[in-house]
């Protein structure tokens, strides 16, 4: 129980004010009650010290009442009537076990919230039902003070002080509470430092240290809170605390003997902002001895708030030392955000914005009170105008309602403004995101200033080391690049460093980034991307960041490393400045960007602009590259012509990688129009000079791999084209060319499934995934998840394939139009394979659909693919009605399929033809069989083999030779052992079954 509730009990049973005792009791309880909750832990104690401050109030004004009014009375009546209600709501919340408790807190914490909201109101009500004046005053009386020299007027008592609330809402710092507070409540006096950067919460922590109720306990009204900054800022630290004791006089002597008379102890005092009176060199002296003097009082207690992570000497700070503040866990960040704002933790805004303090509470806290009323959409574009001048409440003039006016006190400071270079560093250190390393830093500044500058930023808490960066805070970054932003001469140093990093993604005589470039690249990625922002608003650098943004867009196509929104803006700038190699370099990528889906844009037209301004420019090497990507979109006969003189001139040209380049569209070109030898022929050839002339250029070594292994399994050649495959997936992912790499897993996995060995299928489209989404390729995420929800229903698992299914649809709801008909077209053919579970009409309408949708142009997806794509589709229509017994249409679809896959992969067209035969007469059966087999057993495809097979076995099951049909069921269920299609093993058994009943009525 706190010491005034103790007195207020004991007052009260001498006086035999029952109602006054009751209230104290309960708060009692309520206390008892906080120390058992084990989630919700400060809100449960700030609200129990809350109500132990307002009853300790109502029991002094009881105690001064000469009468008892029925109001009064009743007024509180009616307040312990809900500290009831607290009570036993409270006891309810701490009751249940530590696991209980956690699966509850976010209920509890509603439950608490509500009970503050309700003591609140009721504090209001009975302040105006019973006409009390609500204040805080010192109980009881001090020993008198010495006598007054006759210049000197000294009270001879402590006036009413009014200690500050603690703060409403307390989020993050029970650590740190709890150990101020265990030193603090000990026998012997204890000196407490609160360090921290500006916003961190210092005032808050010396608050709830001071209204604790161990506190309370052990020091009463002995609880002293003086505010340095409250009065002029050229007050001696001793004038500032005899002007908060109405101390009048001018004697130093006086004034000490007063205060010692005043805080003899136990006592407790509070030095907030202590830096106020501290940190001027004419001060430091003065202030220090005052500290000194005021730790030489019999039991006081200090405890001192300070910008900075500099403790004065003067006094022996009790250990373990009290770390500096930093911001908070982002729990408990976005815990003291839904708190004020009222806003859920799933809103979709609540990230981006708590990214925007980095956490600092302050920051938090004023941003929360704005999100009560403003949405959050509409606060990050303010922020986004405004940066750290959104941060205020009410006019914004203290430091606690404004975040600008906390960061300029921490800027004006004596200590800040005695070392301009600090600053200078700051300003700097701000356009850098992820902080910098010292050895990067030292640059900038000559060696006799860099480590003062440091130096300074760390004592004063605007910077802090972070895995061995220098690294300043959000909120300070935003401030400084709005009120400092640096010089040019200053921002020379820190640009030519980043423009040579750059310069590593793609140096000259090199094509695509290389593994070591990208290993150096990235940790340094966001302050990249900041430094080229930076420089595309300074007219002064404009024209080295638009040619930096460049090499940062060849590095977001060769890896998914980056972000596209740079190319955008540095491509407004190269137009505006007319730098005309650089605006057709920036649309070129672009245009390789929108052909993986990786941005808006018809990648056509990018390139056909890109070429006529390299023509302009007589850029024979541009030319070269985008005529070369163009000639995808011309018919197979005319690629093929194109590819062949545009490698001419790169060979006559020395411009080997471009040669290469020519080569792999060639062979695509002739793969397109089914000329697969020749196909095979060229793409060999490509990786022959890779190995002559490019040993280095690992994505292209990859990607001619993938693409030789992709022909190979096409034409039937199946484990020399998947060994192949397996060999390009180290080196795509040593390259870290994610799109190809993505491609290379997919093929395999399609591969896969077309050999019934779903499982393994699986694996590789997860890994294909993630390559994908590495490479911001909605499109191929989308392949990996339509060939993913098919192996999860071949295997039988339909909840796997819903949640593929969602997760789909998901991606083609947020990737919005860039996504086009084909991609809608795999959606649909995976939520039939679902349907065809339950409900065989609905599956065959989305079946239907989805054909539609594969015939339809598509911008993003080469025809090949989409044709592809309605053949699989129509056989699975086909099965359907087969499941159905509608075998006419069944044929039809089956026929349908193989025509329209017969110019494409092998496996694809085997796989229709197969199926075909299951719904043919008898003789065509047969016929058809006969043909297919040969390749069949040379194919490694066992799941097809097996299934022709089952065939076979069905139509001499048939014809009445049971012994030949059990014969080939038992060779089917021999290539079944590394196949796992559900269906293909229930259609074995079930055969072997039916041939062994009439085998055994022979036998």
């Amino acid at each position: 129980m706190s010491l005034a509730l103790a007195l207020g009990l004991h007052v009260n049973e001498i006086a035999g004010q029952g109602a006054a005792r009751g209230l104290c009791g309960v708060a009692d309880i309520i206390s008892n009650c906080a120390t058992q909750v084990r989630f919700n832990k400060e809100a449960a104690a700030a609200l129990a010290i809350r109500i132990c401050d307002f009853v300790s109030i109502l029991t002094t004004e009881q105690n001064s009442r000469d009468d008892e009014l029925p109001e009064w009375n009743a007024a509180v009546d009616e307040f312990k009537h809900v500290l009831d209600d607290v009570a036993q709501n409270l006891q309810e919340i701490g009751r249940p076990s530590y696991l209980a408790q956690a699966l509850r807190r976010d209920r509890d914490a509603d439950a608490i919230r509500g009970m503050a909201q309700r003591v609140q109101h009721s504090m209001s009500v009975f302040t105006l039902s019973a006409s009390v004046e609500i204040q805080t005053e010192l109980q009881g009386l001090i020993k008198s003070l010495e006598p007054a020299t006759p210049s000197a007027t000294v009270p001879t008592s402590v006036p009413a002080q009014r200690l500050p609330s603690p703060a409403a809402y307390y989020f993050g710092r029970a650590a740190e509470t709890e150990r101020a507070v265990t030193a603090l409540d000990a026998t012997s006096p204890a000196y407490i430092a609160v360090l921290g950067g500006p916003g961190m919460g210092k005032t808050s922590l010396s608050l709830a240290v001071l209204h604790h109720p161990a506190l309370i306990s052990r020091f009463g009204t002995m609880r002293f809170f003086v505010a340095c900054d409250a009065s002029d800022n050229r007050l001696s630290l001793l004038s500032v605390l005899c002007s908060a004791f109405s101390i009048a006089s001018t004697s130093v002597n006086t004034r000490q003997r007063a205060l010692v008379s005043l805080l003899r102890g136990p006592a407790l005092l509070v030095l907030d902002n202590f830096e106020s009176a501290w940190e001027g060199a004419d001060q430091r002296h003065e202030a220090e001895d005052t500290l000194a003097f005021l730790g030489g009082i019999d039991r006081l207690s200090i405890v001192i708030t300070l910008r900075g992570s500099e403790r004065p000497r003067s006094l022996a700070w009790t250990t373990p030392l009290l770390p500096a503040l930093s911001s908070l866990d982002v729990t408990f960040s976005s815990q003291l955000f839904v708190s004020i704002s009222d806003i859920g933790e799933d809103d979709p805004f609540l990230p981006a914005l708590l990214a925007c303090t980095d956490h600092v509470p302050l920051a938090v806290v004023l941003l929360a009170n704005l999100a009560q009323y403003e949405g959050g959409r509409t606060l990050l574009v303010r922020w986004e105008e405004q940066k750290t001048a959104v941060l205020q409440r009410g006019d914004g003039s203290h430091r606690l309602s404004s975040m600008d006016v906390s960061l300029s006190l921490s800027l004006s400071s004596p200590r800040v403004l005695n070392h301009p270079s600090a600053v200078q560093l700051l300003g700097l250190l701000s356009v850098l995101p992820q902080g910098a390393l010292r050895a990067d830093i030292e640059p900038w500044f000559p060696p006799s200033v860099v480590g003062k500058a440091i130096s300074v930023l760390l004592q004063n808490s605007l910077a802090h080391w972070s895995t061995e960066r220098l690294y300043v805070l959000a909120p300070i970054r935003e401030f400084m690049l709005s009120m400092h932003y640096p010089q040019p001469p200053e921002l020379s140093a820190l640009f030519s460093h980043y423009w040579s990093l750059i310069g590593l993604i793609r140096p000259p005589g090199r094509g695509s980034s290389s593994p070591e470039a990208v290993a150096c690249i990235l940790p340094e990625l966001t302050n990249i991307y900041s430094v080229v922002s930076h420089g595309l608003n300074h007219p002064a650098y404009q024209n080295d960041a638009a040619a930096a943004a460049v090499n940062l867009a060849y590095l977001l196509y060769d890896t998914g490393y980056g972000s596209f929104d740079i190319v955008q803006k540095a491509l407004a700038v190269s137009r505006e400045r007319n730098l005309v190699d650089v605006t057709a370099s920036l649309l070129y990528q672009w245009g390789l960007l929108a052909n993986l889906s990786a941005a808006g844009g018809e990648a056509a037209r990018l390139w056909k602009e890109a070429r006529a301004l390299y023509q302009s420019s007589g850029n024979l090497g541009g030319i070269i590259d985008t005529s070369t990507r163009l000639a995808s979109f011309e018919v197979p006969e005319k690629a093929v012509e194109l590819c062949l003189e545009l490698y001419n001139v790169a060979v006559e040209a020395g411009e080997w990688r471009k040669a290469i380049v020519a080569l792999q569209r060639l062979s695509h070109a002739h793969y397109g129009m089914g000329n697969y030898a020749l196909s095979l022929k060229y793409e060999q050839e490509a990786v022959d000079m890779l190995y002559a002339h490019q040993p280095g250029e690992l994505r292209l070594l990859g990607y001619s791999l993938s693409s030789l292994g992709n022909i190979l399994c096409s034409q039937g050649q199946f484990a020399s084209g998947m060994a192949k495959l397996r060999d390009a997936v180290p080196i795509l992912s040593a390259a870290h060319s994610y799109d190809s790499l993505g491609e290379a897993e997919y093929t395999l996995a399609n591969f896969s499934l077309l050999a019934e060995k779903n499982a393994e299928a699986l694996v590789h489209l997860q890994e294909g995934q993630i390559a994908s989404r590495k490479a911001h390729n909605a499109f191929s995420q989308i392949r990996c998840f339509h060939l993913s929800a098919i192996s999860h229903s071949a295997l039988g698992d339909f909840h796997s394939t819903a949640e593929t299914i969602n997760s789909m649809e998901l991606l083609i709801r947020d990737s919005g139009q860039t996504l086009g008909p084909c991609a809608r077209a795999q959606s649909l053919h995976a939520k039939a394979m679902l349907s065809t579970t339950n409900d065989w009409e609905e599956a065959a309408a989305m079946l239907q659909e989805a054909v539609v949708l594969s015939h339809r142009p598509d911008p993003i997806s080469y025809p090949d693919f989409c044709a592809q794509i309605g053949g699989m589709i129509l056989r699975s229509l086909g099965s359907l009605n087969f499941t159905r017994g509608d075998l006419p249409n069944a044929k039809i679809c089956f026929i349908t399929s193989a025509a329209v896959l017969r110019s494409h992969e092998q496996p694809q067209l085997l796989h229709s033809l197969t199926r075909l035969a299951e719904v043919l007469p008898d003789d065509a059966t047969n016929h058809l069989l006969a043909a297919l087999m040969p390749v069949l057993l040379h194919s490694s495809l066992n799941g097809l083999l097996a299934s022709a097979f089952l065939t076979s076995a069905d139509v001499t099951f048939r014809q009445g030779d049971i012994r030949l049909a059990h014969h080939r069921v038992q060779s089917a269920q021999k290539y079944l052992a590394e196949v796992d299609t559900v269906q293909l093993h229930a259609r074995a058994g079930a055969l072997c079954e039916k041939c062994s009943i009439p085998l055994s009525e022979q036998d």
